[in-house]
């Protein structure tokens, strides 16, 4: 239930891992995976190692409850590995921490952010209050596709009348979760849709020309 598309860019994403895949022409053909194939832990590489522990940049992660999960995948992952790798993993960790927090800006928080990401698992319609930027509200019931988070910032990804669109958590003044379910779009990709929607955003800013007066004696500072 998928789309062709799909299925290249997950045939393409094995190949680049390193995991061994086949294909057979003719009738009855396609593509497969050796059967006797087995993923090894042994087989991390030291940059590997460094990007599975370094420590922090977390916080989405724990505002979806997963935080004690995270941390035990981790604990599975490093008694796993070779005890050369887990002298790595754990140098890492306390050499290397990132804070996703901003220095003075408040964090965006919305009271619906766990009913939202269980309506997006449940791929349920979501009906919703919504506030825009210029203080307007309306209101609005979309298919829930996704949740993304730009860096302490929450957003939703819904379709609504069959076009997708983008909006803050933290503008999202009422929700009402219904019991209706709709049929995902096998041809959507969250992460690309992101992306192409960040860099219209970007490109639809406004620019704004600027004339700079400077004294001659300061031009080289």
């Amino acid at each position: 239930h998928v789309s062709e598309r799909t299925i290249y860019r997950d045939v393409e994403a094995l190949s680049l891992a390193g995991i061994p895949i086949f294909t057979q022409d003719g009738r009855g053909g396609g593509i497969g995976l050796d059967v006797d194939y087995r993923v090894s832990l042994t087989g991390l590489n030291k940059q590997e190692v460094q990007a599975l522990f370094v420590s922090g940049a977390m916080m989405p992660v724990d505002e979806l409850g997963l935080a004690q999960a995270n941390e035990t995948i981790l604990l599975k992952l490093l008694a796993s590995l070779p005890s050369l790798h887990r002298a790595e993993a754990e140098r890492v960790r306390q050499r290397i921490y990132i804070d996703p927090h901003d220095w003075f800006g408040e964090k965006p928080s919305s009271p619906f952010l766990h009913q939202i990401q269980e309506a997006v698992l449940a791929d349920t319609i979501l009906g919703m209050r919504y506030q825009r930027s210029n203080g307007e509200l309306f209101e609005r019931e979309i298919a829930a596709y996704g949740m993304v988070a730009k860096m302490n910032v929450w957003y939703l990804v819904g379709a609504h009348d069959g076009k997708f669109r983008t909006y803050r958590l933290s503008r999202i003044t009422h929700i009402n979760q219904t019991a209706r379910t709709f049929q995902r779009d096998p041809a959507f990709n969250l992460m690309e849709y992101w992306q192409a929607n960040a860099r219209a955003f970007i490109t639809g800013l406004p620019h704004y020309p600027v004339r700079i007066a400077v004294e001659a004696d300061r031009k080289s500072w």
